[in-house]
């Protein structure tokens, strides 16, 4: 017997037997699902490398602008301190500020870029219409929404406060009256909102600002929803990337952005769209004691707490015991474990394989059909057992490798719908691997 040792096969010749082309073809399968698998491992760890770089660049930014909250913004010793008190009584008949409002108004008047994250409801609009009312010049308000303007135009008329807007239905003379407020020092306008759209397509509203800049007539810029900057945000508008051009045109001019609710890659998004990186960033906490937290049955994770989850996506420290059943999984008596799901995701791709010899596409209902010998008999697979588990429980299986790679989604368009049918994922040949783990967060049934 000789052993011919190629880079490529082993070719062994012998007196009794030869390697076929097919033994060679089947050897070099073989050898590219190996080399198949190892691509997709240096895949897997090149995402994960190049995610955490982005994110320790991210986390300086952010240390930066936190370590700016750690001054003592909320105080009432500041110049203008005596002024905010009175005008907040006399002017809008409010005794005591929330959370966050005086930090948040003490930094802005301090001419320091301020980031405000606070629940809706919370009192964001007083943090730069207050500010405005003390101040000698004009206060530019940015919104995407013509609603919410209108409203805090009615409100703000209602305490004597001056205030207008401007968008693409304002009327010729409300505009002409605007334009010319802010080329006159003498103007006792406090506010003007605009939108973000009117804002990037209005060359005439632009160039009175910069004679308002040069005047020393500009006090501030406040962007509400602010998040709409981010396109990592699912409300971006592209109308407010043009406000990435503020702070190099009025170099000097505070900007406030105000929002709800966004996690810490927007937040450093949005600095470096606004050109404002590691500002000073005000967040009130996520966590709301009175709301009762579920999230439809859908949803794959059914053990870890909501909050939990809520904190992690806010990058906020969050101990599970705190939720004081505050939510439906911590509400639940039995708690669920983490499962190698390995061996399911093995006997779904048989069923997918014998799909495929009878040349038919399998949708997610007729894969789990097959998988609990279901549906048509030419799907079925006498090897794979037929789960011991809830059917809902093998949805969410499928849900977590379709979510994860193992499985993915090939669309088919025909005149009256769009079909989803199922095809091993990129991460298969990791799969294949019986040693490769699977690990799934769920109660088994």
């Amino acid at each position: 017997m000789s052993v011919n040792d190629t880079k490529d096969v082993v070719m062994i010749e012998d007196d009794e037997y030869q390697v076929t082309e097919n033994d060679e073809i089947a050897a070099i399968d073989y050898e590219l699902q190996q080399i198949e698998s190892e691509l997709q491992k240096l895949q897997d760890r090149k995402k994960i490398l190049t995610q955490r770089k982005e994110k320790l660049r991210d986390d300086a930014l952010l240390k930066k602008s936190f370590s700016l909250s750690k001054k003592n913004w909320n105080n009432e010793e500041f110049d203008w301190s005596a002024k905010l008190k009175k005008a907040l009584k006399d002017v809008f008949k409010i005794d005591k500020l929330r959370e966050l409002q005086l930090p948040t108004m003490n930094a802005i008047m301090s001419k320091e870029d301020v980031i405000l994250i606070m629940p809706t409801g919370g009192g964001k609009s007083l943090c730069y219409q207050l500010p405005a009312v003390i101040s000698k010049g004009i206060t530019i308000v940015v919104s995407p929404l013509v609603s919410l303007m209108e409203d805090q135009l009615h409100g703000l008329h209602k305490f004597n406060v001056k205030a207008t807007m401007l968008c693409a239905k304002a009327d010729k003379e409300s505009v002409k009256m605007t334009m010319n407020a802010l080329a006159d020092k003498k103007s006792d306008l406090k506010l003007i909102y605009v939108t973000p759209e009117y804002m990037a397509k209005s060359n005439r509203f632009m160039s009175k600002l910069q004679k308002a800049y040069e005047l020393g007539h500009l006090e501030r810029f406040a962007i509400d929803e602010v998040h709409c900057c981010s396109q990592w945000g699912h409300d971006f508008r592209p109308d407010y990337k043009f406000l990435g051009v503020l702070k190099s045109m009025f170099q000097g001019i505070p900007i406030l952005g105000l929002t709800a609710t966004a996690p810490a890659k927007i937040i450093v998004d949005v600095q470096k769209m606004l050109d404002i990186s590691g500002c000073l960033v005000l967040r009130a906490s996520f966590n709301r004691p009175n709301l009762y937290y579920e999230v439809l049955t859908y949803c794959l994770d059914q053990t870890s707490c909501r909050r939990s989850l809520i904190a992690t996506h806010f990058e906020e420290t969050w101990n599970a015991s705190d939720c004081v059943e505050m939510c439906d999984h911590c509400r639940k008596p039995n708690v669920g474990k983490e499962v190698d799901i390995g061996q399911y995701c093995r006997q779904l791709y048989q069923i997918m394989t014998k799909a495929v010899q009878n040349e038919t596409r399998l949708t997610a209902l007729k894969l789990v059909d097959a998988w609990y010998s279901k549906g048509s008999s030419v799907l079925r697979v006498s090897t794979v057992p037929v789960p011991r588990f809830a059917r809902e429980t093998a949805e969410a299986i499928v849900g977590h490798l379709l979510a994860n790679g193992y499985l993915q989604e090939d669309f088919h368009f025909s005149a009256y719908s769009t079909i989803s049918y199922l095809k091993r994922g990129p991460k298969s040949g990791l799969a294949l691997n019986n040693d490769h783990k699977i690990l799934f967060n769920y109660e088994l049934h």
